[in-house]
This record gives structure tokens, sequence and C-alpha cells, in this order.
């Protein structure tokens, strides 16, 4: 009889050694947070907590339960999770240790062996400081897209961040389910990360070998600089690892050279030159770098892109409408200067304007016009731009003859004109322009310099974007109207006459940058950093918010 009460009160030991584990856990938490009266003193490890000030209310209302730590003092499955997760971040072009990896698996490996109620209240906020900012990367991105500084600290999206910790803590979700939720749900997102871990594999297998220079190589030459670039384009898959052997440029060769230029942006002309050599010998890991670039610019995008959009490409001069993911409509485009470079940022075109006049901006006024009319005052009248003095009611036309231009100063702000373009065959901004308001100014036009469309590398605007298929776009975005065809958009245009055409359903627009992106069958593209912004990023990634333990 004695040896069952024995045995009955064994449960009834361990429930008590885990509640009074758990207790003693629980005070621990209370006191820490208690005492941090300012975020900024909310450290563990003499690491600062980024979620430093939405953690103490949350396990205040937890009434200082502990959220990753189980009932023997251990860390529980989903701590488990959470860290194999922080490991496996590598896939998403972030840095593991951002989230305190090496001090969790440390803690981890020291409570798996001897429980402690002041290390278990470590790990469990560092635990909750870690998936709190790595939920906010996922849903924001690393970097803040317009300080380009790194996002150190947990700030947007706080309610949906502290909904997801406690799916998790509560036992409704699975970690890794819940981080899936966070990232970026477009198909470009997820087949630019398959493309990721392709390359990442081919990096640290020695990447690919570098080509030798030498004279331009084309169809029918041959020898050991041919054969070295059928293996080089056997690493990328424009080549079969079949048809890498042997050195004779024959057509099979010209074809995988063509589909390597098309894949690079470069002028396809089937002939290995200068610019497709140097293509060709960026290495492998300066390309997983240029995709892990471009992983962080899917993050700054809206959850919601619209199931109707347009997607200006400003890396890839190229301008694309999706409906459904699906292409509707693709065209060139030509981009700002790299002094006057086109921003990146999402809008909305509510309106066009056919046969727009051209309000002249004071920059381009001072900076580029002003000169051409002091060398030559008839500059003016050949392009059919009008002087104006004042606005609204006192706006008045100005004989360009009467004003001494010489001596107005070129500085944007105190320039006593404005000048005004009129529709017609020179106008810069063609015949149509499409509308989204923005603080930069900027918008879709048409233009009447069409051979620029045939470069390759098309920076020439003044930051707004021309259109090769202007009229195309406009009818698509007319649906049930007059001017839902060209044809009609032709015969309106053809009036002369300034019209302001409001769309029958708002478009988004989104006005981005991206050196690198997957297709849907699979080909990764890349382009040049023409605005050097993937050295800035690349740079912002390099700083916090990694901290020492």
């Amino acid at each position: 009889m004695l040896c069952c009460c024995l045995l009955l009160l064994v449960p009834w030991a361990a429930a008590g050694q885990a509640e009074s584990s758990a207790a003693a856990i629980r005070e621990e938490l209370r006191q820490r947070l208690e005492a941090a009266s300012l975020p900024e003193a909310l450290t563990i490890r003499r690491i600062p907590l980024s979620s430093a000030d939405l953690i103490p209310p949350y396990y205040q209302q937890r009434l200082y339960q502990a959220a990753w730590i189980d009932q023997t003092g251990r860390p529980g499955a989903s701590a488990v999770e959470l860290l194999a997760a922080i490991e496996a971040v590598a896939g998403e072009g972030l840095v593991p240790e951002d989230y305190h990896l090496k001090a969790l698996r440390a803690l981890a490996s020291i409570l798996a062996a001897r429980p402690s109620p002041t290390l278990a209240a470590d790990l469990d906020l560092l635990l909750s400081d870690a998936f709190l900012l790595l939920g906010s990367h996922l849903l924001n991105g690393r970097v803040n897209p317009q300080t380009g500084e790194p996002v150190e600290r947990v700030t947007g999206n706080q309610e949906e961040l502290l909904a997801a910790l406690n799916q998790i803590v509560t036992g409704t979700a699975e970690v890794q389910t819940v981080l899936e939720e966070l990232l970026p749900r477009q198909a470009g997102y997820r087949d630019l990360r398959t493309a990721l871990g392709a390359y990442r594999l081919m990096a640290d297998q020695g990447g690919w070998p570098v080509l030798p220079g030498g004279p331009n190589l084309r169809r029918g030459d041959s020898g050991s600089q041919v054969a070295a670039l059928r293996l080089r384009l056997g690493y990328t898959g424009e080549l079969d690892e079949a048809a890498t052997q042997g050195d004779k440029f024959d057509d099979a060769l010209l074809a995988a050279v063509l589909a390597f230029q098309q894949r690079h942006g470069l002028d396809p002309d089937g002939v290995v030159g200068p610019k497709t050599l140097a293509a060709l010998n960026v290495p492998a890991a300066e390309r997983v770098r240029q995709i892990e670039l471009n992983l962080e610019r899917w993050r700054w995008m809206p959850e919601d892109l619209g199931r109707r959009h347009l997607l200006v490409n400003n890396a890839a001069f190229q301008l694309v409408l999706l409906e459904d993911d699906e292409e509707i409509l693709t065209m060139r485009v030509v981009v700002g200067t790299p002094y006057r470079r086109t921003p990146d940022f999402s809008g909305l075109i509510t309106y066009l304007v056919l046969n727009p006049y051209w309000e002249i901006p004071p920059s381009i006024t001072v900076q580029d016009i002003l000169p051409e009319i002091q060398q030559d005052p008839a500059h003016l009248e050949q392009l059919g731009i009008k002087v104006i003095q004042g606005w609204g009611a006192e706006a008045r036309i100005v004989d360009p003859a009467s004003i001494n231009w010489q001596r107005l100063r070129p500085v944007a702000e105190s320039f006593p004109y404005r000048l005004r373009q009129d529709p017609g065959p020179v106008n810069a901004l063609g015949r149509i322009k499409f509308m989204f308001p923005n603080v930069h100014n900027v918008y879709l036009h048409d233009t009447p310099a069409r051979a620029l469309f045939n470069r390759v590398t098309r920076t020439f605007s003044s930051g707004c974007i021309r259109l090769e298929k202007p009229l195309e776009l406009a009818a698509l975005l007319l649906p049930g109207t007059p001017l839902e065809t060209v044809e009609g958009l032709e015969e309106a245009l053809r009036e002369g006459i300034t019209q302001t055409i409001y769309l029958p359903e708002p478009i988004p627009v989104h006005l981005v940058y991206r050196t690198a992106w997957a297709e849907p069958k699979g080909s990764v593209q890349f382009r040049n950093d023409i605005y050097g912004r993937d050295i800035l990023l690349t740079s912002a990634l390099a700083g916090p918010p990694a901290s020492a333990p």
C-alpha cells in the first residue's frame, strides 16, 4: 500500500517542480521588465532589444508568463522551431546573426542541460525580440527605402507582428507557417528566392571560370577561347552539358550567346565583345549579392500590388502591364539620366491628358533651356514655347524679344518667368501623358524622340518615363469608353484639343529598380546598376543591426 502511495505522489511532485520553475521564471521576467523604465535600458546579455518598446507591455498582458520556455524551464518546441527558422533566413537573403543567433544557441544549449530561471528569462526575451525583428524585416525590409538606413528597431506593422507572435505562443500556428505569411506573396519573390539558392550553390562550388581577353568572338571562329566560352555558358544553362565540348563557334553557341545577352540586357548581336565578356566574367558570388539586394527590394513593395497594375523597372528600361500576374502589354521606356534619376515609388494613375501642354519645371528651364536661348533667341519659337509671367488670372504671355536673356541668372528659385510648350509634333511630352499625382512631379508620357527606344541603355529623360507604346497602353486603360481602341485615340488626337480623360478605374503603378529578377520559367535576368543604388544598398545591408552577445 505504501508503494502505491509513493507512486501516486511522483506526478504531483513533478508537477510541483514544474510550477515552481515557471513561477521563478515569471518573477525573473517581471523584475527585469519593471526595472527597465526606458526602452533603451532593456538589454539582455549586453544586447539591446530591437523591440524594447513592445516587449514590456506584451509580457505584462501575459502576466509575465514565459512565451518560449516550457514547464521544465527548458526551450520549448516553438523555441527550437524559431532557432531553425533563423538559421534558414540566409535563404531569404538575410543574415542569421542579425537575429541574435549566436547568443540564442549558447543560451539554449546551457538551458537544455541545466535549467536556470535567470537564463530562461534571458532566452525568452531574446527569442521574442528575434522573432519581432525578423518578422519586421520580412514585412518591411532590412533597410528603410526612404532613408537608405538599416532598420534597427521594430516600428511598422507592430499589431500584426504581435498577433503573429501570439499565434505561435498560443500554439495555433507553427513558427515557419507564421513567418511564411509575413513574406511577400508575389510569385516574383518566390521565383527569385529559388534563383538565390541555385546561384549560391554555384558560388559555393567555386563559381565559373574567368574567360581570357582577346579579340571579339563570333560565329565561324574556333580555338581555345571559343572552347572556354562553351564551358562557361554551360554553368548558367545557356548550353546543355553535352554541348559544352568543342572549340567551334557554331549555330548552337550563337543561340547560347544571344540568350545570355538577352538575360543581361546587352545588345543581342551574337558577338562576344568587351561588354558581353565583362558580363560573362562577373563572379557567381557577385550575382548572389545582386539577387539578395533585389529580394530586399521586393520586401519594400506594397502587400497588394493590385490585380491589374503597371510595373516600371527603371534599371531594365521596361514597363509591363499585368493582370492576375499575366503580362498584358510590355514596352521599352526611357528613364532619367544619372543626374536626374527616376525615383522609386508607388502611385495611382487616375487620368490622362491628350495633346498636353508641357509646363517646363524651373530646374529644366534654367539648367537646360536658358543656355540654349542665350545662344539662339529663336530657340523658343522653334520649339513652340511660350514665356509666361504670373499665375492664374494675372498670368500674361511675354514677348521673348522684350527680355534680356543674357542678364538672367540660372537660379530656379528666382527665375521670373514660366515656360510652357504648346501641344504639337515637337512637344516633349508627345501626344499623351498619364498622371499619378506625386511629390516627385513624375509621370508617364509619349515622346517625339522615337529613335531613343533603339538604344540599349535608355537614360535620357529628366526623371519622367517616356513610353514606346503610349496609345496601346491608353486604350487598355480606357475599356468601355469611345477611346478603348488605338483608332479611337488617334481620332481624338487629330482634333488637336487638349483633353483630360479620367480612367474608368484607377490603376496602381509601381516604379521599381530591379537589377535581378526571375522569369516564371526559371530564367534569371540581370541588369547593370545604372544609378549606383546596388552599391548604396550593399553598404546599408552591411551595417547594423547585428549585435555582439
